[in-house]
């Protein structure tokens, strides 16, 4: 509903963009009039005045033509931005680039037999438990993620904006003696814990070790916990925000594996992952589908997460109309400035055929009308980039809001813009250019007969 009503939203948006922007046409006029008188181009002067002068005129045009610069901008970042942030969340979420769920981490032959494949780089084992406290008025849950420092690095996914250090930095920390652990920014606050300071927490505990301490199997644990670094998002782990009135509490930690043993719980209530990195140049998703041989179902990959996949109906669709969007904005910057040249040299062509009978010069027109429309064109242009920069981030805000995390990051193919707008300038100045000669080039019977 939200991606619905956003739309709509961000097109009455660019549409005011423009429309404010178009206040700026006489000032520009002006401004390279008077870069003109300078360097004593008078010809060019005198056709920046008329683009001052008729500058309602040049209006209507140059928001179709600035609109037209405005889709394009659109139609070559939203994609590459969507595309990069569409991969990034489906790395976020899975963790690497193939993770078994479920995976018998006792067995050594199996995690052998998989690290050793020709097609995969690295393997790392990961373990996840939540450890509850239901002692207080809140239900407080610690979920603590026990990694493996020597291989996660190597195999997992992590972004260095998730976090403040480097991650080879932070797992190294974690190798420290104690139960070491990385927390999350925003729950430290809450919890008023700093980095450095050990603190206690209680836990709900079961198992073997509870019976032979108090003879019973469940227990209240007191652990001890030593922070050494936080993070701001941790793939496969944060998938929300902290909120403030949730009525269970989380708190997300990360720790070294070997801190397993330090923790009293049941086997059945620690979850085990093993994360899989793929080597360079051999498929994902074969690869996947390979395991899903030796793991079952419970083998997932990156390439299965993507919304738009390279070589899929979806993909060729959506390029499909993103390219004919391309062509239809190149045809309207042509027809659009040839329409407005030829309808107003043809309202003019009594002032040209006077030009003409006092001694100008068919070139000295030319270029007054020329560079009347080329001005109008390079205008048009700047205020369509900067639109159209401004549209994409909005629609990018709109196509993910459903995710925050991770958070998107503009993507700029500066390669296929300049193509693109070179385009788009070169076919409106043929537009431009195609009237201005026809018109020009008559004699000064048919104008003056033309204009009565």
């Amino acid at each position: 509903m939200l991606f619905r009503s956003g739309i709509p939203a961000v097109i009455i948006t660019l549409f005011g963009l423009i429309l404010v922007f178009q206040r700026f046409l006489p000032w520009f006029a002006q401004s390279m009039n008077f870069i003109a008188k300078k360097l004593k181009k008078d010809i060019i002067s005198l056709s920046l005045k008329d683009l001052f002068r008729y500058k309602s005129s040049f209006v209507r045009s140059s928001m179709i033509l600035s609109l037209s610069f405005s889709i394009v901008i659109n139609s070559i970042v939203v994609p590459a931005t969507f595309q990069v942030f569409n991969e990034q969340g489906a790395y976020y979420d899975i963790g690497s680039d193939i993770v078994i769920r479920g995976f018998p981490v006792e067995s050594q032959y199996l995690i052998n037999y998989i690290t050793n494949l020709e097609e995969v780089k690295s393997t790392s084992i990961v373990r996840f438990v939540n450890l509850r406290d239901v002692s207080g008025a809140f239900g407080i849950i610690y979920s603590v993620l026990f990694i493996d420092t020597s291989t996660y690095a190597e195999t997992g996914f992590f972004r260095e904006d998730f976090a403040d250090d480097s991650l080879d930095t932070m797992l190294s920390q974690l190798e420290n003696t104690g139960f070491s652990v990385l927390g999350q920014q925003d729950e430290l606050l809450a919890l008023d814990h700093k980095i450095g300071q050990p603190f206690n927490l209680t836990y709900k505990s079961f198992g073997e070790k509870n019976m032979a301490e108090t003879g019973s199997y469940v227990g209240q644990s007191n652990l001890t916990v030593n922070l050494v670094n936080d993070y701001k998002f941790w793939p496969a782990f944060i998938r929300y925000e902290a909120e403030e009135d949730a009525s269970s509490i989380y708190y997300h930690f990360v720790t070294s594996i070997n801190n397993l043993n330090s923790i009293k719980v049941t086997p059945y209530s620690i979850q085990n992952f093993l994360f899989i990195n793929v080597e360079e140049g051999y498929d994902i998703a074969k690869t996947a589908s390979f395991l899903r041989g030796i793991g079952g179902t419970n083998v997932y990959d990156v390439e299965s997460q993507l919304f738009v996949k390279p070589d899929t109906p979806r993909y060729a669709i959506l390029f499909s109309a993103i390219n004919s969007t391309m062509l239809m904005s190149f045809a309207i910057n042509a027809i659009i400035l040839t329409l407005f040249a030829a309808i107003q040299l043809i309202e003019r062509s009594k002032e040209i055929a006077t030009m003409k009978a006092i001694g100008i010069s068919t070139r000295q027109l030319l270029k007054l009308y020329i560079t009347m429309y080329f001005a109008l064109l390079f205008f048009s242009m700047i205020i369509g980039i900067i639109t159209g920069f401004i549209s994409s981030s909005m629609l990018m805000g709109v196509l993910s809001v459903n995710r925050t995390i991770p958070s998107f990051t503009m993507i700029y193919p500066v390669s296929w813009i300049i193509l693109s707008v070179s385009i788009l300038v070169l076919a409106a100045a043929i537009g431009a250019i195609i009237p201005v000669f026809s018109t020009v080039k008559k004699e000064i019977g048919s104008e003056l007969r033309q204009s009565a």
